[in-house]
């Protein structure tokens, strides 16, 4: 009914990928510092809806894509989809490679090899299995937020442009209503922005900040060129309808600067 696509990173370093879009993934980690956490102009920018909490765990998770049949969509089956990952723990995040596992047995067998007597039988430290006997002996802790970065997924294009459109118009038209279509749809199962980022993350914790934000509230995507275009434009709209009052400055200040001022 629905394919989830996810990338994983760890801190601060942001090492593990799997299936995601490389320009995707550098622009992800161009919210962070060379320690993990947010840069101060994401933190603190659009409504400082994310923070400390997000970038003190662990583990952060990029949803890459979401992709629902289309008997199936309208249902709420990728809102449901969606919540089921915060049901997952970190240990379901080790994806298994077996290329390189099996190059980490050769690497141990040699080690062993090797060894002086009576420490061949000792296991590295770091050899196979160690991060799942890690998570064995500790508590399981569940995801606490995940990240998306909203795109078109799929374009409805006429292949018999008109006169007055060209192909390259309606594929134009059509990846910026794809792209609304599936923004609306991840701020309405409870994303919000990150900064003033085109990133948005989600969380499981019911009283956190974010989930107080109305959706037509939410901080804009100042990344988007139109947006950005668009803010501008309508800054400078209300600074053209601005009007300065009319000060005597020369009773403010007391002294008759203002007239000597308009006399030089």
């Amino acid at each position: 009914m629905s394919d989830l696509n996810l990338s994983d990173s760890a801190h601060p370093t942001l090492p593990r990928t799997e299936g995601a879009d490389k320009a995707e993934l550098e622009a992800f980690s161009q919210l962070f510092t060379n320690k993990g956490y947010f840069r101060r102009d994401v933190s603190s920018g659009g409504l400082g809806t994310f923070g400390r909490e997000v970038t003190n765990e662990p583990y952060l998770v990029l949803l890459d894509t979401v992709r629902v049949k289309p008997e199936f969509r309208g249902k709420g089956v990728g809102t449901w989809a969606v919540q089921k990952l915060f049901e997952l723990g970190e240990e379901d995040f080790l994806f298994y490679d077996e290329a390189k596992e099996k190059k980490k047995e050769e690497e141990e067998k040699e080690r062993k090899a090797k060894a002086p007597k009576g420490v061949a039988g000792l296991d590295s430290y770091y050899g196979p299995g160690f991060l799942e006997s890690l998570f064995k002996n500790r508590p399981r802790r569940n995801i606490k937020f995940l990240f998306v970065h909203p795109r078109s997924l799929e374009s409805q294009l006429s292949q018999n442009p008109d006169s007055t459109h060209s192909l390259a118009d309606l594929r134009k038209a059509a990846e910026k209503a794809s792209k609304e279509r599936v923004l609306r749809f991840f701020h309405k199962i409870g994303f919000r922005r990150v900064g003033e980022t085109s990133f948005l993350c989600m969380t499981s914790d019911p009283n956190h900040f974010s989930r107080l934000i109305p959706i037509d509230r939410d901080a804009r995507d100042m990344d988007d060129p139109e947006v950005k275009r668009n803010f501008m434009a309508a800054a400078l709209r209300s600074m053209s309808n601005v009007q300065l009052p009319n000060v005597d400055y020369d009773a403010l200040w007391g002294d008759g600067r203002a007239s000597k001022k308009r006399k030089t």
